[in-house]
């Protein structure tokens, strides 16, 4: 299902208004300065940046409304109005269904439906469960999105793929599925959405008896190889050996990949670089992941995303909030040369934190 062509010409023109509008008011991008009219040819990637901060907060359209520079009339003020209400998060496209394509975040799935053409036709069935980006927003009695679906390159493994039919299942049999956003709260009582987000974690070193972990606050807007860094130093390690993050993948099936690609010695590993993508584009729909350390010792950590916090504060470098156990010791032959973690529980998190303090991100 998607769109009338009146619904989606007017869709088009109240989301260019808005981003010639905040274009304009900013300066974001000055090659667009005039020309997001509906009109010109336009590259996505030219409006990316412009679409970011219109969605960032609600005062590009608070200050829209108040002075109505497009002259609109009070109906199509009130789409305008309604886009607070709107759903900027990382989701999880499960299936097309004959009427709505389901999305599941977090805590809710939601039944859309695509702009001009079905949204089959842009993501086909075969490529499903698949991780997207999106801006879902109202229009009339149906949620859309606001014209960007941005997939990811993370696949997904068995155990995510039952789960997520089970979730939408569990919705569909409650009768749990959105299909309206015009009168869910979706902003702070100011009126504003929170600006940044940040992760705590708990991660485990795997067999360890007992068992060594750390509780992490981490920034989202790192990438994974940072995000590696954090791992060896709240653990000791000197990052002299290889790595790689495993997601998705189960106890019968290998996941996604990501490490080192130019430093693997095989052909077949489809190993994903590290450097090149965010962990935010991750750890937002999946909880639980692997990260290993030194192929020969073999050090595997469970990673398990505890909370997502969505703050005014912006978290700007790691912080561990809980430790226990010391660090075991690097090549020493791995968790089965170290049976038993004789080190006493005590860990000095202050001197772990001035570590992260002074780390560059």
């Amino acid at each position: 299902m998607y769109l009338e062509k009146e619904q989606r010409d007017k869709l088009y023109e109240l989301f260019f208004y808005l981003l010639d509008y905040t274009n304009n008011k900013y300066k974001i991008n000055k090659k667009m300065l005039g020309k997001l009219d509906g009109k010109h040819t336009i590259d996505v990637v030219e409006i990316v940046d412009i679409r970011e901060r219109l969605w960032k907060d609600n005062t590009v359209i608070d200050e829209y409304l108040k002075e109505n520079p497009d002259n609109l009339r009070e109906k199509d003020l009130k789409i305008i109005e309604s886009w607070k209400n709107r759903v900027n998060d990382a989701f999880i496209m499960a299936k097309h269904l004959k009427k709505h394509t389901i999305l599941l975040n977090n805590k809710d799935v939601y039944g859309i439906v695509g702009i001009s053409n079905e949204i089959s036709d842009i993501i086909p069935s075969d490529d499903l469960p698949v991780y997207v980006k999106a801006v879902l927003i109202p229009f009339g009695d149906v949620i859309t999105y606001d014209t960007l679906l941005i997939p990811s390159m993370i696949s997904l493994g068995p155990g995510i793929k039952r789960r997520v039919n089970e979730d939408y299942m569990d919705a569909k049999n409650n009768n749990e599925i959105i299909y309206f956003l015009n009168d869910m709260k979706r902003v702070s009582e100011e009126g504003k959405v929170k600006k940044y987000k940040y992760y705590e974690v708990k991660i485990t070193l795997k067999g360890t008896h007992p068992p060594v972990w750390r509780r992490l606050k981490i920034p989202s807007n790192i990438t994974f190889d940072k995000l590696s860094r954090i791992i060896q130093i709240a653990f000791g390690w000197s990052g002299y050996h290889l790595y790689e993050f495993e997601i998705g993948g189960d106890r019968y099936t290998q996941g996604t990949l990501i490490g080192i690609p130019s430093e693997y010695e095989w052909e077949d590993d489809d190993c994903i670089d590290a450097k090149k993508i965010k962990i935010d584009e991750t750890m937002e729909s999946i909880r639980k992941f692997e990260y290993t350390y030194d192929f020969g010792d073999d050090w595997k950590h469970e990673i398990v995303v505890e909370k997502v916090i969505k703050t005014d504060e912006k978290l700007i470098k790691p912080v561990c909030v809980k430790a226990k156990m010391q660090n075991l010791e690097e090549d020493s032959g791995g968790v089965w040369a170290n049976e038993q973690n004789t080190n006493e529980s005590f860990f000095d998190i202050d001197v772990l934190n001035k570590k992260f303090k002074n780390m560059e991100l």
